[in-house]
């Protein structure tokens, strides 16, 4: 997928999806890519969906044990949905200071997962 694709296909993940303060926009990515990677177009049986859902459930266990939560407003600690509490988290550049480490360490945990399960 050329970068142009992909991030459009991605625009909608900021803000823990559409700023709404739900799972983190990072997190939405990688499990987009474990589907991309395992997930099939339609599954001949169970048991290639049941894969693809075991390695989501290991990346959310292994990013959760990282940061405490996959959610965007425990992240931050803001509700981006809130206006108020938006206005504040982009005055003090909390995604600016938190997202880079938070997309960093979901990169990391992805690898970590594809590399474990080729």
């Amino acid at each position: 997928m050329d970068r142009e694709t992909a991030c459009k296909v991605a625009s909608g993940f900021g803000g823990g999806v559409g700023r709404t303060g739900n799972i983190c926009g990072a997190v939405s990515g990688a499990i987009l890519v474990i589907g991309l990677k395992y997930g099939k177009a339609i599954p001949e049986n169970c048991a290639e969906r049941d894969r693809t859902y075991e390695l989501v459930q290991e990346f959310v266990r292994e990013y959760t044990a990282l940061h405490g939560s996959v959610n965007c407003t425990e992240l931050l600690g803001y509700d981006l949905s809130n206006p108020e509490a938006y206005a504040e988290a982009q005055e003090k550049r909390v995604a600016a200071q938190k997202c880079p480490k938070l997309v960093e360490d979901a990169v990391l945990v992805l690898e970590k997962i594809i590399k474990a399960h080729p």
